[in-house]
């Protein structure tokens, strides 16, 4: 916040506590920002984990760690927000997701892996249970487009690229060496990563598109396949009794 209002001395800044994975800590946050900004007219859920853990973990109400956060915490968050962005309209949703998806293994019928008896590890510097997290996303993003249609409310999932920031402190010593040598290879910094995001927020080239996934300022047909609208809408389904809506 402070390097934010030196670079822009006028930006008005609020720090609020969040956490996504406590569904009450959800809903008190979505509250004070309803009850403050009646019209919200961008949300960009970009906050994520990423465990490696050989065990799979979970949150305060019981959810697998990255299902939990990285699409139920940001679908009620979303949901709850809904009324505030529809009175901004126009105005857009920007989910975080990954390219990971094209390397997921996503079970509808068993979205926490508790019937999961395989290893956890997949290609590349992820594991299975982000991977998945990250193709919920993409799921949730198609069929939240299609049902804010005619709202003025536009739905984007975007991989920002494979990032150096600390997401993978906590891999072992060989996924630390795998990452590294990927970062070098085919990494990006930070600020160069947050333009994937910033288009999809900002750009008019996409202001009448909805619902895509979305790579290096374009449309990414690979992860666009790995997602239908039926999966979206029984996802959708199961993650509105999962968390209470």
């Amino acid at each position: 916040m402070e390097e934010i209002s030196r670079e822009n001395p006028s930006a008005t800044l609020e720090l609020m506590g969040l956490d996504l994975g406590n569904l009450s800590s959800i809903r008190k946050f979505a509250s004070k920002v309803k009850s403050r900004n009646p019209a919200v007219h961008l949300l960009i859920n970009n906050a994520g984990v990423a465990s490696f853990n050989e065990e799979l973990e979970k949150t305060s109400d019981g959810f697998e760690l990255h299902m939990g956060v990285n699409h139920l915490g940001h679908f009620l968050l979303t949901n709850l927000l809904l009324d505030n962005l529809k009175a901004g309209a126009p105005s857009r949703i920007v989910n975080v997701s990954s390219s990971t998806i094209c390397v997921s293994n996503l079970k509808l019928d068993d979205l926490m892996m508790e019937r999961f008896k395989g290893p956890t590890r997949s290609l590349g510097v992820s594991r299975l249970p982000y991977n998945n997290s990250k193709q919920a996303t993409a799921l949730f993003t198609k069929e939240l487009a299609k049902r804010l249609e005619g709202t003025g409310v536009n739905a984007y999932a975007v991989c920002p690229g494979i990032v150096n920031t600390n997401v993978f402190r906590d891999a072992s010593p060989t996924e630390k060496l795998v990452t590294k040598i990927t970062i070098a290879l085919n990494g990006i910094p930070v600020e160069k990563a947050s333009l994937g995001v910033l288009y999809c927020a900002l750009s008019r080239k996409c202001e009448h598109e909805s619902g895509n996934v979305y790579r290096t300022g374009a449309v990414f047909r690979r992860a666009n396949e790995q997602i239908t609208s039926q999966d979206g809408e029984e996802l959708w389904e199961k993650s509105c009794k999962l968390v209470g809506i």
